[in-house]
This record gives structure tokens, C-alpha cells and sequence, in this order.
């Protein structure tokens, strides 16, 4: 840190970046240059190939015993901390709960996520898990995307296929090597079947309607975040720093403009749909400078959320929202990094 700075770690961008220099400072040479990106993918390769490594052979059976460290001193705001991409709970059975963190592999909890969990891809040569899509019909079926979306602080192979509750893996149409710095941000069902998945990737929004064997690109689109509108399939909506909405069961998406802020002015979206209000879609905005609100005319009224601070920070600003016949609508909230927006589906 350069005299006189002060460390903000809410600066835009500041975190991910830091995040990126601790990965990236040892896997560069002593003169900086960086080593081939797939260096780790073809050395994985060659150490399977030495010992016929299999599944879980070659696994010491020995009992580890974990030696610390256990404290440290750090500035930091979330000291000892790693990060977490995605939870996902068994829909027929709470007992089972996934996680999927970017350098810590896909994790198992078969006790309710209580007390313990058990990480089933350390063999793999890529660890990072950053989404996670059960079958609705077929729990012993998961699906997870490989590497980190939010930092890009892991590499990708992939999407891969478990068909014992996440257990063992085996590669899908989607399989990528190390070094083609591929993301892939979400996977998800098409509601009630178990052949149609949408991933959405790097390179734009993919489907397969045969259960991962192939993907079409529908979409050559930023995103980093899909749903469905409750209710109604055919109805999907997606976002990166523009939000699109799809009627024709993501075949085609139409760029929705009206109330949001230009995408210039957004670093991301993400989204929010509730069965109970199937037609409205909340956005919740990172900006990059400014904030907008887009809000319903009916939900005017009684503004159960805005009107009252729901965060610890920021400062109150103006801001207007339009109704469909075009009135502005004045109204208060408190500005922070992330912004709340609420569309009319």
C-alpha cells in the first residue's frame, strides 16, 4: 500500500482483485511470468497415469490429525474466513444439504448441514464449485459447475454429472481443460423435468434437453444469474449488468430496459422470484455509480421494506420510480453498494 492510502475494502472491485493477487502471487515464477495454465491439469494427468489412480485408489487410509493454525492476527473484515458460492438442500430430504465453495470442492452434509460434512471431489483436478442443480424427480442425480464465478480464483472443467447423491462425478457434454479459463456461473432444472438444464456460462446461456450429453448456446449474453417465473416455465428471466426475460422457454431473450439503470452503470445483477408474488422479479444491483429503483405503482402505498433502513450504512438519496402510465413516484431508501429493484413480470 502506497503513503497515504487508506485500505477500503468497499471500493468497487477491491476485493475481487485482492482475492485474485493472493491466488495468482504463487503460481508466478520469481521474475513474474506466469507458469502455462493448464500446467496443474496435465502434471493431475500424469500422476494418475503413474500409480493407476482410480476413483479412490491410492487414498491413504491413515487417520489425519489437523495441526493448525487455529488463530491468527489479521486486518482483515472477515478474518479466517473462505468463501461459499452455493448451498442447496435435498428438496426430499433437509437432511441432505450441498455446498459448493471455489477452492474447497463440492461438500456433503447428510446430518442436516448440523455438525459434519464430507468434500467428494478432492480427486478431481479442478476443486471449485459453483453451482449446484439436483433433478426434481431423481435426488441421486446432481449436477455441479466447476471453478469460481465470483473471483475466478479456480479454473473450470466443466459441468459434471453425479448419479449417487454426489458421491463420484464423471464429465458431461460440457467439459472443458484448466486452461481455457472457461465460468460457468449457474445450472439449473427446467421445473419438473429431468432432461432439460440451463447453464449459464462465460460464453452465454446454454440448454440441453438430454440431460447434459449436449448444449446449444441460446444466448450469447453476459449472465450470472437465471429463474423461473413461478408458475409458468415457459417464462424465464436472466441477468448479468442487464436483466433479460425469456417467454418461450429460453429459446430467445428480449433485453427489458424500461425503469433499470444502463448497463455501463451496473456491475451486476442478481435475482429473486417468490411463488407467493409470481408477477414480480426482484433485482438486487452492485453498482457502479449511480442507483435506480423501478417499483410497481400497487406497491406504493405501504412500501414495507424501503421505507424502514434494512442496513447498517450508506447514505439516504432521492430516486424516482415510474409507474406504467409514466408518474414519477418520489420515494427514500437508503443507498448502499447493492440496490433492491422490484419489475413487474
Amino acid at each position: 500500500m502506497l503513503a497515504g492510502e487508506e485500505e477500503n475494502d468497499e471500493l468497487a472491485g477491491y476485493n475481487i482483485f485482492k482475492r485474485w493477487e493472493y491466488f495468482t502471487l504463487p503460481r508466478v515464477y520469481p521474475k513474474g511470468e506466469r507458469f502455462a495454465g493448464d500446467k496443474a491439469w496435465v502434471e493431475f494427468q500424469k500422476y494418475k497415469e503413474s500409480i493407476h489412480y482410480e476413483n479412490n485408489a491410492g487414498r491413504s487410509a491413515a487417520n489425519w490429525v489437523p495441526l493448525g493454525p487455529f488463530s491468527w492476527l489479521t486486518n482483515s473484515y472477515n478474518p479466517g474466513l473462505g468463501r461459499v458460492n452455493v448451498v442447496v438442500v435435498d428438496p426430499t430430504d433437509p437432511s441432505r444439504v450441498y455446498v459448493g465453495s471455489p477452492s474447497g470442492g463440492f461438500w456433503k452434509s447428510v446430518d442436516g448441514g448440523g455438525q459434519h460434512y464430507t468434500c467428494t471431489t478432492d480427486n478431481l483436478a479442478v476443486v471449485g464449485a459453483s453451482s449446484i442443480a439436483i433433478d426434481p424427480n431423481n435426488p441421486s442425480v446432481i449436477f455441479v459447475g466447476t471453478g469460481d464465478s465470483d473471483a475466478g480464483d479456480n479454473y473450470s472443467i466443466g459441468i459434471l454429472k453425479s448419479t449417487d447423491y454426489g458421491n463420484t462425478w464423471t464429465p458431461t457434454g460440457m467439459g472443458y481443460q484448466a486452461i481455457q479459463g472457461k465460468i460457468i456461473r449457474k445450472l439449473m432444472f427446467l421445473p419438473g423435468s429431468s432432461s432439460v438444464l440451463f447453464a449459464a456460462t462465460g460464453d452465454g446461456i446454454f440448454k440441453s434437453v438430454d440431460a447434459g450429453v449436449t448444449w446449444i448456446l441460446k444466448a450469447s449474453i453476459y449472465v450470472r444469474d437465471m429463474e423461473f417465473k413461478p408458475g409458468n416455465s415457459s417464462v424465464m428471466y436472466a441477468a448479468g449488468n442487464s436483466f433479460y426475460r425469456s417467454v418461450d422457454g429460453g429459446e430467445t431473450f428480449v433485453n427489458i430496459t424500461n425503469g433499470l439503470p444502463p448497463a455501463n452503470n451496473v456491475q451486476r445483477f442478481g435475482i429473486a422470484v417468490a411463488p407467493t408474488s409470481p408477477s414480480l422479479v426482484y433485482l438486487v444491483e452492485t453498482a457502479v455509480s449511480m442507483a435506480y429503483m423501478l417499483l410497481p405503482i400497487q406497491e406504493h402505498p405501504s412500501l414495507p421494506v424501503l421505507q424502514r433502513p434494512i442496513f447498517s450504512g450508506g447514505r439516504l438519496m432521492e430516486a424516482m420510480a415510474e409507474d406504467k402510465a409514466g408518474t414519477a413516484l418520489p420515494l427514500k431508501f437508503l443507498l448502499m453498494m447493492q440496490i433492491l429493484f422490484m419489475w413487474e413480470a
